[in-house]
């Protein structure tokens, strides 16, 4: 019901991620998303966050790593060099150590065509 409504998602375009790539565009949430954190009804001291995309008519699960970018890294658009830079002040992390995580959240969000992308 949703892709009727909101139309199909543009084609996924980012599957040959180049490092250039990584430098040269900045991604951003998508409008049409939400995100909701529940309790397990067997653990309920644990809980998941899950994003739902209107737009794809999908839920998946975040980290939480997954999460702080979607919602507070991603609040504009952004490349992941700012990303990383952002969350290594955030965790008192190097940069060094902390861009190849944040390709390795982000890879999988722009494979799924969760993110959208502004060349620049």
């Amino acid at each position: 019901m949703a892709r009727d409504y909101y139309g199909p998602p543009e084609p996924n375009t980012f599957s040959d991620l180049t490092a250039n790539s990584w430098v040269a565009s900045r991604y951003v949430r998508k409008q049409w998303q939400s995100i909701v954190e529940c309790a397990e009804w067997e653990t309920p001291h644990r809980c998941r966050a899950l994003l739902y995309d209107f737009e794809l008519d999908r839920t998946v699960e975040l980290s939480t790593l997954a999460r702080w970018i979607i919602t507070y890294g991603l609040d504009q658009p952004k490349s992941p060099v700012d990303l990383a830079n952002e969350l290594a002040v955030a965790t008192d992390g190097s940069y060094d150590s902390v861009f190849p995580i944040v390709t390795d959240v982000l890879t999988p969000l722009i494979d799924r065509g969760l993110l959208s992308v502004i060349d620049v």
